[in-house]
């Protein structure tokens, strides 16, 4: 006799029954797994296929009735400070069932994110874990595939609380062949925080800074010649299978060299630690369709002042840029973004030439450094003349001195690595912005910015500028002459927008012209008080104060 009735019809209610609530909810076949991006199809159960028991979301939908309601949209049902509505895509609590949501799901409802964190190792107790899985990639049993190890030679561990180390290793070079897969190997995986592996584009040994072999401390970047990232790891990644038909070309006639960039932190500054990690690829002889490579986005020169609740950086691969650099379409099939400590959200925005709006390809809401998300894309194509946006956010309350964009430990980025094909398709590895200007015209000395020439600072109108300061200005008092010659200068196309200005002083600094800058600025808060452009200064005769301080850029003293 087989089982009762009504223990088959509670085995289809927990192993099928989520699948008709789905629809009951925004994105409810949507929403994705922290771990490994997957889709989770039984979003208020504990398991992602619908088994297990309800989690905190699931708890609340049955007590709601399992209907979606205001109140519901605004309970915060994990505890990770977002409530259901935005992490399902209804950040106004407006949907209705039959109808497609505002936005896409930008987290899980009933799991605590980021959920490495602390608080939400206890939000989440025992029953979430992201454990990796080994990486799954049938393509490395195919014929002729070999795994190749590159990994740091045997060394001691610095007891600085963060060193950043690179090492130059060799391809093998007979032919050539393309990377489809790799993998983490793992030594003293306490104190390794993540590990990057960049292409070195030099012929010989001999155009290498450093010997192949020898380590070198590399700050956040390997030497110059290497730029080109083929892979990376950090916690919670297992490693990466590219599609059947592409793969990163090495060997005989392109790279025949590495650099693997491994960052320790040894918080207990720990002595006699030695590390031997480094990251395993699997290489064919039997080439495939494309050649995959990786184009970095997003903005190089940025600060972050103190005690910031949330401060916005626009990184921009410009059209300008994108109809010089790329020869044609590229295709784009995974992504991943990178900011430091302080990043807290990532959105990236497509805009096409001559089109609007601008499309949101992903909003990353809960940005975290030790949980990295890699977004995949079946269509995602990017062509001459489109723009690509990248637009941080940054948490810095609990600093107290600015963060500068850098590459050390304690600065910030803001970067977005694309994995695209064909790689013959640009001829750049970066298209960014600084301080929301294109690079690509930053480089050339012909391009006019909004007006303003990219060679402005060694022009001849600055070589004007530069006599009119020095013949009425002084780098320490604002003299009456001063005044109307300042106030001249600003009315020039590359002083009066904040960010050519900037790049304009930049540029100044650089070639260490701190008189003129000082002459420039000498009547700074004489003109705001004037112009009654600077908080708390009003242009009024009874002004009588002496310590008011003048807080609205560039107009930073006290008068």
């Amino acid at each position: 006799m087989g089982p009762p009735l009504f223990l088959l019809l509670s085995i289809l209610d927990i192993t099928y029954g989520f699948r008709g609530f789905q629809d009951r909810i925004p994105n409810g076949n949507n929403v994705l797994n922290p771990c490994d991006r997957s889709v989770w199809s039984g979003v208020g159960h504990q398991n992602k296929d619908g088994g297990g028991h309800r989690n905190p979301f699931g708890l609340a939908f049955a007590r709601n009735g399992l209907r979606w309601t205001q109140a519901l949209c605004q309970d915060d049902s994990d505890g990770d400070g977002h409530s259901n509505g935005v992490e399902l895509g209804d950040p106004n609590c407006v949907w209705m069932e039959g109808r497609a949501p505002e936005q896409p799901p930008s987290g899980h409802p009933g799991i605590c994110e980021i959920w490495s964190a602390d608080n939400c190792v206890r939000h989440n107790g025992n029953w979430f874990q992201c454990n990796p899985v080994g990486l799954r990639c049938p393509a490395i049993r195919g014929q002729g595939v070999q795994q190749r190890q590159f990994r740091m030679p045997q060394t001691p561990i610095p007891t600085a609380e963060s060193t950043t180390m690179c090492v130059n290793l060799a391809l093998p070079a007979d032919r050539d062949y393309h990377v489809i897969a790799d993998t983490a190997v793992l030594d003293n995986q306490n104190v390794v925080h993540h590990m990057v592996l960049y292409a070195c584009s030099v012929g010989n040994v001999a155009q290498l800074q450093n010997p192949v072999g020898q380590p070198y401390t590399c700050d956040m970047l390997p030497e110059p010649q290497c730029e080109e990232i083929i892979t990376g790891w950090q916690h919670g990644v297992a490693g990466f299978c590219h599609p059947n038909h592409v793969g990163f070309s090495v060997g005989a006639t392109s790279a025949r060299y590495l650099a693997l960039q491994i960052h320790w932190v040894n918080p207990s500054r720990r002595s006699g630690l030695v590390d031997t990690s480094g990251i395993a690829l699997f290489l064919t002889p039997n080439l495939r369709q494309y050649n995959l490579s990786t184009l970095r986005i997003g903005d190089v020169s940025f600060s972050i002042p103190p005690k910031a609740n949330s401060f916005a950086v626009h990184g921009e691969c410009a059209s300008v840029c994108t109809g010089r650099h790329l020869t044609g379409p590229i295709h784009v099939y995974q992504s991943f973004d990178h900011m430091n400590q302080a990043g807290r959200e990532i959105q990236v925005t497509l805009k096409r030439r001559g089109l609007d709006p601008e499309v949101t390809l992903w909003n990353n809401r809960f940005f975290s450094p030790q949980n990295p998300v890699f977004h995949k894309f079946s269509n995602l194509m990017i062509r001459p003349g489109d723009s690509v946006h990248t637009y941080c956010l940054y948490n810095t309350e609990s600093r107290n001195k600015t963060t500068n964009f850098g590459y050390r430990a304690g600065d910030e980025t803001c970067f977005t690595f694309l994995q695209y094909y064909p790689a013959e398709n640009s001829i750049t590895k970066s298209c960014s912005s600084s301080g929301g200007i294109p690079t690509c015209q930053l480089s050339d000395p012909n391009a006019v910015i909004e007006g303003c020439s990219a060679s402005f600072a060694t022009s001849q109108d600055m070589a004007v500028i530069k006599q009119f300061l020095s013949d009425n200005c002084h780098p320490l008092r604002c003299l009456v002459e001063c005044v109307n010659v300042v106030k001249a200068i600003r009315r020039h196309a590359c002083f009066q927008k904040e960010h050519l200005r900037k790049h304009v002083e930049e540029s100044l600094i650089q070639m260490k012209m701190f008189e003129l800058l000082t002459q420039l600025h000498s009547c700074d808060v004489e003109i705001a008080k004037e112009e009654a452009t600077c908080p708390g200064i009003q242009a009024s005769p009874q002004i009588k104060s002496t310590r008011c301080l003048c807080n609205k850029r560039p107009f930073l003293r006290w008068v």
